[in-house]
């Protein structure tokens, strides 16, 4: 879609070693990624009375073992726009158990998350936006992760609704 832009997707690597080690201090305020052209740089007055929250991609939590990786959690450019049912209960729960699949230090987990955005019945494809720079609002939120257990390697996906009330 012309003049809609947005990060396609996030890959993060979890493991033990990043999830156990000393927590650093939450960043408290998102920043614009300057890495991105000035007219890509979607802000905070984007969702500023858009009715949506900044939904992390890759959790502060994920990140908090180092002061660098927290700062990039920050980034604008690791969120997208999520209801506040989805981001504050369901997304945040399946964060937690994302997490909670590093189960010792032989566990290694790949999460790859992003959004989606699906045809009307017609094949019509709208897409909703918030903001002076048209940061793109998601159908749905979907993480994938792959868990390698010594030689055991399996795989879990989630699709989540992008709703008030997205179902259990």
């Amino acid at each position: 879609f012309e003049g809609v832009f947005g990060v396609a997707w996030s890959l993060e690597h979890l493991e033990m070693r990043k999830l156990s080690a000393p927590r650093v201090v939450r960043e408290t305020s998102f920043s614009v990624d300057h890495d991105l052209p000035k007219c890509e740089q979607d802000t905070e007055r984007d969702y500023a009375g858009s009715g949506y929250d900044r939904g992390h991609r890759i959790s502060a939590k994920d990140c908090a073992w180092s002061a660098a990786a927290m700062w990039d959690s920050f980034l604008m450019t690791n969120v997208f726009p999520q209801t506040k049912q989805l981001n504050e209960v369901k997304w945040l729960a399946l964060e937690n158990h994302v997490r909670s699949l590093v189960t010792d230090g032989k566990t290694e987990v790949w999460c790859y998350t992003g959004p989606v955005w699906e045809p009307d019945a017609h094949g019509n494809l709208t897409i909703a936006t918030i903001g002076s720079h048209r940061v793109p609002v998601p159908h749905y939120c979907f993480k994938t992760v792959l868990i390698k257990n010594g030689g055991d390697v399996s795989v879990k996906a989630w699709l989540m609704p992008n709703t008030e009330t997205p179902p259990d």
